[in-house]
């Protein structure tokens, strides 16, 4: 064959083989809008002055190890966001378009306002905003899974939404103390699993007799009520 002939063969033959491979990349990429949720999130909570933010806006959150955030084992969603005690101040945004978030760790900072909606976390599981300045209501909407929700240490007001705690059969602990909420604990039937001691729901402003006090005392570990007080106001935030 001659070296001409040889050539074209070569080619035909890389672009045969180009044609039966499509390229594949390297690494797979989280959707662009789970990465602009990690963007605002660092935007609206000052993330320059973070105590670490190593990696992020650089690249792909997932490919290129953005600090405190975890991806699943494809690297194609985030899984989890664990910045805690790491100086992070301002609101926090909206998360809805992190629809595969497992966990969710911001206790120990200096967040405020209210939490945002909760709608489209399907699979968020475990929650823990204590110690920071969040103001407004409890969510009175979680995903069904959830096992732990902490938001202890806060400037939260307003009642414990009853038809919370309705649909979270596999709830552990669950902890509102110190904050400035009113009312009664919810008259609903608290979830069953509920651990013995794991939850807290004084300090606050809640009142007593419920229908439920006797499951409160089980899943606070002794009295619900011991601290509690409605003329009293108790602030929360992180010391």
């Amino acid at each position: 064959m001659s070296p001409s002939n040889r050539w074209r063969g070569l080619v035909a033959t890389f672009l045969f083989a180009g044609v039966l491979s499509p390229c594949v990349p390297a690494s797979a990429a989280v959707p662009a809008a789970e990465r602009q949720t990690l963007v605002n999130l660092y935007n609206s909570t000052n993330g320059a002055n973070w105590v670490s933010n190593d990696n992020w806006l650089t690249g792909d959150p997932c490919d290129n190890g953005w600090y405190g955030i975890g991806c699943d084992d494809a690297g194609q969603h985030v899984r989890e966001i664990d910045l805690p005690n790491n100086g992070l101040s301002g609101l926090v945004p909206n998360l809805s378009a992190l629809g595969n978030l497992w966990v969710v760790s911001l206790r120990g900072n200096h967040l405020s306002g209210p939490i945002p909606s909760l709608m489209g976390l399907g699979n968020l599981a475990y929650l823990d905003l204590s110690n920071n300045q969040l103001s407004g209501p409890v969510p009175d909407a979680f995903a069904n899974g959830m096992v732990q929700i902490q938001l202890n240490n806060n400037q939260l007001s307003g009642p414990i939404p009853s038809l919370l705690l309705v649909t979270l059969g596999n709830l552990e602990r669950f902890r509102v103390e110190h904050n400035q909420l009113s009312g009664t604990p919810p008259r609903v039937p608290i979830p069953n699993n509920l651990l013995h001691g794991e939850s807290g729901l004084c300090p606050n402003r809640l009142s007593t007799p419920s229908p439920t006090d006797a499951a409160w005392d089980a899943a606070v570990g002794h009295t619900w009520s011991d601290g509690c007080h409605p003329d009293q106001i108790f602030y929360g935030g992180f010391e």
